[in-house]
């Protein structure tokens, strides 16, 4: 059998793939941050190396004024390393913060919705108890079964509209097939409303003769009135269901204040109320996140800070001497240090190659990086606001995780990726049945959006195939064998209940 994961796990699956996208994102800035600086300090001996070469062969290779261009472009090149350093470290510093803030966040809200789901325990437990107790109340029991009967009426009253739309559908296309009846029946012949003078009656008549419409066309109008009647008459069955259902759960309501279930349900609106509000702050903690590493990322790159200057400087000191002036300088030393110097030019311009090549390579990592993470928080924050992370809900571990790696890899949009989990998510059976007490009932124990949407069909179905039989809908019983399945078009989506006490399943995964 496949793992599975609740949704808090799924939740804490979730920050975990999301710590390790913001830790190899500081990885990807600090791994292009060494190589920059790399770069530059090669550059810095390059010109370095030129100076010295240049001192010893004054007169030779470069003039005085050449010398003093190298050891100032040198001074001033350290000089703004030396900020773009302060510069990046500020920066770092702010990340640094801004992800240790992130993850507070993450911490505290992963602690306030333990408490959470504490609440919302101790409420349905005191949910339970009252049902109890209200399934021994006479009074309670006539509602029950007034709502019971309503429901059944107005079963059997939307059962019988859409047998008289089926006929008219069916047994009506041979009418409507007839043009000379349906010129007829247009002019309503043969009844109050038809209207025409002597010779358009007797061509009528002769027609109506030839098409049997005297015959026919009653048997039409049935067809045709029956379902607008029905359509009114279901219409009036559900008020009566409404309204029966409406004085169920006034009571149920009533009930649950007495007991003192108000309170309570009021703590877990409050602590669901902490929780969105955690919510806020980590998107707004993560936007920052990002805001800080996307700055970094063009620092590091020289397009800003000091060390966008200091680079261009060294290249275009270094610009005119190349690899063939190196080869004229070999030619034209005359001592050991000045071969040693030549010697250390050619590695480091292999070196500023090397360098080149892979900061040209990496230089889109940190992008890369962001990219995965802000695609990943996405992902959770759309997860969170359909209350997916419902203790109530539940997912398989691989779809979990082949959900996460696709969008880390850019292969899947944040909500096509909720859509992929909500396909595949069950909910698990509540202690009591939700709809008791009324709709606030499955606001209050967080139920998650999809159960609520996707669940309501499918048990629509299976009350309908199963309710002769004490399974849900019409037959679901409590005692004395009154039906408790509980719906209406008026009322937010609900679930039914099995057996007793709202103990049940949907036997399928939603």
């Amino acid at each position: 059998m496949a793992r599975r994961l609740d949704g808090r796990s799924a939740l804490r699956r979730i920050d975990g793939l999301i710590a390790d996208a913001r830790g190899q994102l500081g990885e990807a800035i600090a791994a292009a941050d060494e190589l920059a600086q790399e770069l530059t300090e090669v550059r810095r001996e390059q010109a370095s190396a030129y100076r010295d070469l240049a001192a010893i062969q004054l007169g030779e290779a470069d003039t005085p004024a050449e010398i003093a261009e190298l050891e100032n472009l040198d001074r001033d090149v350290g000089a703004l390393m030396a900020d773009h350093g302060a510069y990046l470290k500020a920066l770092l510093e702010d990340l640094e913060a801004a992800s240790a803030e992130v993850a507070g966040l993450e911490r505290a809200r992963r602690d306030a919705a333990e408490a959470l789901d504490a609440a919302v325990a101790a409420y349905e437990a005191k949910v339970d108890a009252v049902e109890a107790e209200l399934e021994e109340d006479e009074a309670y029991l006539e509602q029950a079964k007034a709502l019971a009967d309503a429901e059944a009426v107005a079963e059997k009253a939307r059962a019988k509209l859409a047998l008289a739309r089926s006929d008219m559908e069916d047994k009506g296309a041979v009418f409507r097939g007839d043009p000379l009846f349906m010129y007829l029946w247009s002019r309503r012949f043969r009844t109050p409303d038809y209207e025409a003078g002597n010779l358009v009656r007797f061509l009528d008549g002769w027609v109506a003769r030839l098409c049997n419409y005297d015959g026919a066309y009653r048997t039409y109008e049935r067809l045709v009135e029956l379902p607008e009647w029905l359509e009114e008459h279901v219409a009036a069955m559900e008020r009566r269901q409404g309204e029966a259902e409406d004085d169920l759960a006034e009571a149920e309501a009533a009930a649950l204040t007495e007991a003192g279930a108000d309170a309570l349900a009021e703590a877990v609106d409050s602590g669901r109320a902490a929780l969105e509000e955690l919510d806020a702050g980590m998107a707004s903690a993560e936007a920052r996140h990002l805001e800080i590493a996307a700055q970094h990322t063009a620092a590091e790159q020289g397009a800003a800070g000091p060390a966008d200057e200091a680079r261009q400087r060294l290249a275009n000191a270094l610009k005119q001497r190349g690899i063939p002036d190196l080869r004229v300088l070999a030619a034209q030393t005359v001592t050991e240090e000045d071969d040693a110097l030549v010697d250390r030019l050619v590695i480091l311009r292999k070196d500023e190659m090397a360098m080149e090549l892979r900061l040209e390579r990496d230089r889109g990592l940190p992008s890369e990086r962001r990219s995965d993470l802000a695609q990943l928080e996405a992902f959770r924050r759309s997860f969170k606001a359909a209350r997916m992370d419902s203790s109530y809900a539940s997912y398989r571990a691989s779809d979990v995780e082949d959900v996460a790696a696709r969008m880390a890899a850019g292969r899947m949009a944040p909500r096509d990726g909720v859509r992929r989990l909500k396909r595949g998510m069950r909910r698990a059976s509540p202690r009591t049945d939700p709809r008791f007490g009324g709709p606030r009932r499955a606001r209050t124990m967080g139920l998650p959006d999809a159960a609520v949407g996707i669940g309501l069909e499918i048990l629509k179905e299976m009350g309908r195939s199963s309710g002769r039989s004490g399974g849900f809908g019409l037959g679901g019983g409590v005692p004395g064998g009154l039906p408790r399945g509980r719906r209406t078009s008026r009322r937010p989506p609900s679930f039914p209940s099995r057996g007793r006490r709202g103990k049940f399943k949907t036997g399928g995964g939603f």
